[in-house]
């Protein structure tokens, strides 16, 4: 889960990437006299991080940190992720760049919204089926980031899942990865789907923390169980305008049981089969044309998924199966539906193209802003051996030292502390 600190990132300033031309606004693109690698670790102690550093159990880190620079970092009142992250970003406190929590108050409903910083305009449609205009992510965050201040001066820079920097900058020279509040293909922070034959009825349904849980029912060793998908927009749309028309009063019977049925009816799920019989230790999926055959405790790889809305719009995401146990049980998880950055469904990286330049080279990685899957461990669905984050491809292996980074002359390397003093923040 995301902590109360500085949250993890990696931003690589002043790297050459192919494909990230020069633009006309701002300097033009100059050779800095240093290459600067800067990681962040969210929740990290950094007295835990310096003793295990010295009893030899974190021997990378230490390395770096005699090749760099280790530092203590202050954080932000309040000291939440979003807030302190914005802050590191733009060099200013919560009261520039709007940021104080995880969540905000919706003014019209007073629920709370998670949006952190993002404001979200839907698509468009006419006729109930035309697109007419694509969605549309704008960002609330104030302040100025500093790569974005670096492009303007002709310092190019490599900006990977940095949190409150989605949608991403406009920068001239360089590129940029989205990071939190990037969502899942339901827009949410990460929605996991799990199956299970064991699953009571009292278990099925929504969990408070983002899952969707469904019994396994199997007749002759097959089911045919749902993964959730998005909700349809174009019934959103047709949802938002009754309304409208209902908070003017002028909403008929067939329209008030129109509204009562998309209240429940605009998910686009998946079907797919599985197939299993007890004791076999191995499940069969098919989804889409992808053949899956795991054993128990195995994952599959980045499994592409497409939801169809109507013939002329539909959206790609991708997500990876577990099979946790299949003897005489069979639980089976999936990940959250992460957007493919190969063809997001909005884009995910400035410039667009960049987000699959990098599945190109390091082949299909995880694009949810909230990448790990704490969700499922809270909900007690998957332990700490389940986690799959060490089995999937993941951004900054492109940007660890190689033949390209030889030149560099610093590698900054800092951890986070939880701090109640106010931050040091510059205007």
């Amino acid at each position: 889960m995301l902590s109360r600190h500085l949250v993890c990132a990696v931003l690589v300033a002043a790297l050459a990437l192919t494909g990230c031309g020069p633009s006309s606004s701002g300097k033009p693109l100059r050779r800095a006299k240093q290459r600067v690698f800067v990681l962040g670790f969210d929740g990290m102690d950094p007295t835990l991080a310096r003793k295990w550093m010295d009893e030899g159990k974190l021997p990378n880190l230490k390395r770096l940190s005699e090749q760099g620079t280790f530092a203590k970092l202050e954080t932000t009142q309040p000291s939440e992720s979003p807030v302190a992250w914005a802050s590191f970003a733009t060099g200013v406190n919560p009261g520039k760049h709007n940021i104080y929590d995880f969540l905000k108050r919706d003014l019209q409903t007073y629920l709370p919204d998670p949006s952190m910083g993002t404001k979200i305009v839907p698509p468009s449609f006419k006729w109930g089926f035309l697109p007419v205009k694509r969605p549309e992510v704008l960002s609330t965050r104030g302040g100025t980031s500093f790569w974005k201040h670096a492009s303007d001066d002709g310092v190019k820079s490599i900006v990977l899942t940095v949190p409150m920097n989605w949608p991403p900058d406009d920068i001239h020279h360089g590129a940029i990865l989205g990071g939190l509040p990037l969502g899942d293909i339901r827009g949410t922070l990460g929605t996991f789907n799990y199956w299970a034959t064991d699953l009571s009825s009292f278990e099925e349904g929504n969990t408070e923390f983002g899952g969707y849980l469904r019994r396994l029912l199997f007749e002759a060793g097959v089911a045919q169980p749902l993964l959730k998908g998005p909700d349809n927009p174009i019934l959103k749309q047709e949802e938002r305008e009754l309304l409208a028309k209902q908070e003017a009063g002028s909403l008929s019977d067939q329209e008030t049981r129109r509204l009562e049925e998309l209240a429940t009816s605009k998910a686009v799920d998946i079907p797919f089969t599985v197939k299993w019989k007890e004791g076999a230790g191995h499940a069969q999926i098919e989804v889409q044309g992808t053949h899956l055959d795991l054993k128990s405790g195995e994952w599959s790889g980045w499994v592409p998924l497409t939801f169809k809305f109507n013939v002329l719009v539909k959206a790609r995401g991708m997500t990876q199966f577990h099979v946790i146990r299949a003897d005489g049980e069979l639980q089976v998880y999936a990940s959250p539906v992460n957007l493919d950055p190969r063809d997001p469904p909005i884009p995910i990286s400035q410039p667009k193209e960049f987000s699959k330049q990098l599945a190109d080279q390091i082949g299909l990685y995880r694009t949810l802003g909230w990448a790990e899957a704490t969700m499922a461990l809270v909900e007690g669905r998957l332990d700490e051996s389940d986690s799959p984050c060490m089995r999937q491809p993941w951004p900054p292996s492109m940007v660890t030292p190689s033949r390209r980074s030889t030149g560099a002359r610093t590698i900054s390397w800092a951890v986070s502390k939880p701090s109640f003093r106010r931050a040091r923040s510059t205007s």
